[in-house]
Parts: C-alpha cells; sequence; structure tokens
C-alpha cells in the first residue's frame, strides 16, 4: 500500500482562452487525468498572468487564437522561466496538411511527460521530442506506451555503446520485418520524407507511415535495458 509521501503530487494548471465552453470543455478532459489539478481558467490575458502571478501552476495552457496570447507567453516567461508553457490551437490555425513537432529540451519527468503527451494527443503531433532526458530509455518507453502521441529521442545518442545497441536491434528487424528494417534506413539514415520513401520501396506513403511508426515504437522496446 503507498504511503502519503509516495504519491506523486497533483500538476498544478491553469488553461487560459476567451471562448467559455473551450476552457470547460478542455480542462474537463484534463482533470480526468488524476495528476493534473486545473486551478484556474481565466478568460483573458490580465486574469490569466494574475492568476500565475497568485497561483504558480506548473503548467499554463494558452488559447493562441484569444487577444494578446503572444504578448501573454512572453510576460508569463518573463514572471517565471521555470513555467511550462502549453501553446493550443496552433494544429486549427497550421491546418491538418502541415506536420507539427515539439522538441520540450529534456524539461519534464516521466509523469509529467505522460501527462503533457496526452494532453497534446489532439494535435496529431509528428512527435513531443526529448521530453525527459535521453539517457533513460526505459524511462522513455514508459511514456511511450502511456500515449498516442509519438514520442522522439536519440540525436544524444552518441557513445559507442548506443550505436552498437541500436545496430543488433536493426539486424534484428531486418530479420523480423525487412521492409520495415530498409523504412528505418531510409528515413532516419538517409533522411528521405515518407514520400521519398514510398517511392523507393515501391509503396504508397500511407503504408510507409503506419509501417514507420510501428518500426520505431518496435526499437524503443528492443533498446530498453
Amino acid at each position: 500500500m503507498l504511503s502519503a509521501d509516495s504519491v506523486p503530487a497533483p500538476i498544478c494548471v491553469i488553461l487560459a482562452s476567451e471562448v467559455r465552453l473551450y476552457r470547460e470543455g478542455i480542462a474537463s478532459a484534463l482533470s480526468s487525468h488524476g495528476r493534473l489539478r486545473i486551478v484556474a481558467t481565466p478568460g483573458n490575458r490580465p486574469d490569466a498572468a494574475a492568476a500565475v502571478r497568485t497561483l504558480q501552476p506548473e503548467v499554463v495552457i494558452v488559447d493562441m487564437s484569444m487577444a494578446g496570447a503572444l504578448e501573454l507567453t512572453a510576460e508569463l516567461r518573463a514572471l517565471s522561466p521555470s513555467l511550462r508553457i502549453v501553446a493550443m490551437a496552433v494544429r486549427e490555425a497550421v491546418g491538418s496538411e502541415i506536420e507539427l513537432a515539439i522538441d520540450c529540451h529534456w524539461n519534464y519527468g516521466v509523469q509529467t511527460a505522460i501527462a503533457l503527451a496526452q494532453a497534446l494527443e489532439p494535435c496529431r503531433l509528428m512527435w513531443l521530442e526529448d521530453p525527459i532526458p535521453p539517457e533513460n530509455i526505459a524511462a522513455i518507453g514508459t511514456v511511450q506506451r502511456n500515449t498516442r502521441t509519438p514520442i522522439a529521442t536519440g540525436e544524444n545518442h552518441y557513445q559507442r555503446i548506443d550505436f552498437e545497441r541500436l545496430d543488433e536491434a536493426l539486424e534484428e528487424l531486418a530479420v523480423l520485418a525487412p521492409e520495415k528494417a530498409r523504412i528505418v534506413e531510409l528515413r532516419y539514415f538517409g533522411g528521405l520524407t515518407i514520400e521519398e520513401t514510398a517511392e523507393e520501396i515501391g509503396s504508397s506513403p500511407a503504408s510507409v507511415k503506419r509501417q514507420w511508426a510501428m518500426a520505431r515504437a518496435w526499437l524503443k522496446r528492443a533498446l530498453e535495458p
């Protein structure tokens, strides 16, 4: 049985949007996550800034269609450099044809990264990059298993042991699923786009995108200690 000291503290979140139904809907969805606690839902820039000063949350979600949203994010960053700011409505602004990705620069722990990745699922990101430090591959796997948002890492894996483990995993994948291994080679090492990879192997972009996601998920599991 967990002691009170071992139960993680809730993550306090402020959600700022001018649209009441938007605020209430997102707040309700996030509140269903056990570790998130919505502490305020301000409807304008001044109220949002005041709420941050008073309540000192860990995370602020800002609807970027709100008047003064860009200025608000700059103001909040000046108020608290450690504050995590999540910009919503980016997907609506750029449309479904533009692929989006977010680089987190190792800023979160496992549980916070899971909560963030789950909250961003409606944005249909290409990936959420380095939400936690990349050295702990098992922890990265834990984040990935708890969200539909793809988790990316690896650019800081440069030691010989990192590449040996990757090479062994790719050799195993080539035996189990040669086409997936070829897609990894073309995408990861060759830098080809989904469309270019599809043309190279004579497949459809939709099939390549699906197999690319499956191959990455398999490699993440294979690289866990």
